[in-house]
């Protein structure tokens, strides 16, 4: 903030309005804080989906897999419409992002274009300039309400599977969490970090390769069933996977099968 009332300064000084910049200056500026991360790990995925199935009106596991696999930012993933997303092609188009460097197509693994064509099936409202995630009436849904809603109770139910597999359990968990988890799952599928980088439409790869520190580390302490299911994830997120081949089976429908046999 006091950056941005330094450089309007500096225009007042330029029109004669004022004589000093009282905002310029290192010391003028607070020492800021680095806020705390949080993550979400491959292998809590597994768990989250199952546990998105049958929630929030169906839309529920292709949203958290548009998060949490595709990387999208709520913002992006909300204000998305059925002709930014090429089924055909397993791609989709953020058009509506808060930089241009996130203006982007995004390539979808087998498994998540599976659960966008089996939700397109069931929504009322599948038209071209419809809303892939809408509420009930078709209408822009809201963060808090994706938060409340969605989030706080599938997370609830997927902790229940995974303390009984012996997984560490989901914390403090955010939506934009789920999108670092997508930069997880994608450098363990074997992308480079500018891969991952234009994928999550990062200005520069420099977050991205913090990430992947980040996920080194972590990989290397794995319980034997947290590495079982991480490759689950790996496989869900990897191209060319099918949803069926994972365990994380969809409800058959005529358009599922038309995309499995492609």
């Amino acid at each position: 903030m006091i950056a941005q009332l330094a450089l309007i300064l500096e225009y007042a000084i330029e029109a004669g309005h004022v004589g000093s910049n009282p905002a310029a200056g290192r010391r003028r500026r607070m020492k800021g804080t680095t806020p705390r991360r949080t993550f979400f790990w491959p292998e809590q995925l597994p768990a989250l989906l199952r546990a998105a199935k049958k929630s929030y009106g169906g839309r529920g596991r292709p949203l958290v897999g548009v998060l949490a696999v595709a990387g999208l930012r709520i913002g992006e993933a909300l204000a998305l419409r059925w002709s930014d997303v090429n089924l055909a092609r397993g791609e989709l188009v953020v058009r509506r992002s808060k930089t241009e460097a996130g203006e982007r197509v995004v390539v979808l693994p087998s498994a998540l274009v599976e659960a966008l064509v089996e939700w397109k099936a069931r929504t009322g409202f599948s038209a071209p300039g419809d809303l892939v995630f809408g509420t009930s009436q078709g209408k822009q849904d809201g963060r808090s309400n994706v938060t409340r809603r969605l989030l706080r109770p599938v997370i609830e139910a997927a902790n229940v599977e995974l303390a009984k597999a012996g997984i560490t359990p989901i914390e403090a968990l955010t939506l934009h969490s789920l999108r670092r988890g997508a930069a997880i799952l994608s450098e363990a599928t074997g992308a480079t970090a500018s891969e991952t980088a234009g994928q999550l439409g990062h200005k520069n790869p420099t977050i991205t390769t913090g990430i992947y520190m980040v996920a080194m580390k972590h990989r290397a302490r794995l319980s034997q069933a947290e590495r079982a299911a991480f490759a689950e994830a790996i496989a869900w997120a990897s191209m060319g996977t099918s949803a069926r081949s994972t365990g994380l089976e969809l409800i058959p429908t005529p358009e599922t099968e038309g995309v499995e046999a492609a």
